[in-house]
């Protein structure tokens, strides 16, 4: 009973994660249309949109009004912005939002650089910035660093050293005690053999996975 509106508007949002999409997305549009200057609603209702529905057209809408709105994280919405972007197929716009993210945050966890450099085919630049963020002593941030190394690897058809750099990164995550990362490892090394020739391999190691995830 004591909490603002805003705030209770903030925790019926956080509770809705939990629920369907459409409950999300009727939590932080409420917020986003009864708060429009502050950012959360906005981006939280972008989140929605295309983490869950994979709508980038919304998404991108909801994104920018959170951008317009300002705020501590708004580098976090310049970054998604530029996915949405990317989803609609507009990469240089979302060259141009992640560099406009980038300078406001040096945080790669939040950063498409990468991601806009390979899309683009600038597979130098997108190596330079890894090579540089993989130096920040953070093992979360060389840990994206890393993960971004292997779509690089599988992008220029390197399969064997894409296979290598997932595994390496698997064993940085053990030895960080990052474990949930641990899974995003096997996940990625699952992504590289399914694109290569041999499916039995392939199928044999997602047969594993299942088994050991249930």
């Amino acid at each position: 009973g004591r909490l603002t509106g805003y705030e209770r508007l903030y925790v019926e949002g956080s509770r809705a994660w939990l629920g369907e999409p459409a409950e999300m997305i009727r939590a932080w549009s409420t917020m986003s249309a009864l708060y429009p200057e502050q950012p959360t609603g906005h981006h939280n209702l972008g989140n929605v949109y295309w983490w869950y529905q994979n709508d980038f057209a919304r998404a991108l809408q909801a994104y920018e009004r959170a951008v317009a709105a300002g705020g501590g994280l708004r580098f976090v919405s310049l970054s998604h912005r530029g996915y949405c972007l990317l989803g609609l197929g507009r990469p240089q716009e979302a060259l141009r939002s992640f560099e406009d993210g980038w300078k406001l945050s040096k945080i790669l966890l939040q950063a498409g650089l990468a991601d806009g450099y390979m899309v683009l085919g600038r597979y130098a630049e997108a190596r330079a910035f890894l090579d540089r963020s993989e130096s920040q002593a953070n093992p979360l941030y060389e840990l994206e660093a890393r993960f971004r190394g292997v779509e690089l690897d599988v992008v220029l058809g390197r399969l064997r050293e894409a296979s290598t750099a997932a595994e390496t990164a698997r064993a940085f995550a053990v030895s960080s005690g990052l474990m949930r990362w641990e899974k995003h490892a096997r996940a990625a090394a699952l992504a590289v053999l399914e694109r290569a020739p041999d499916r039995g391999r392939f199928l044999q190691a997602l047969r594993r996975t299942v088994a050991r995830d249930l």
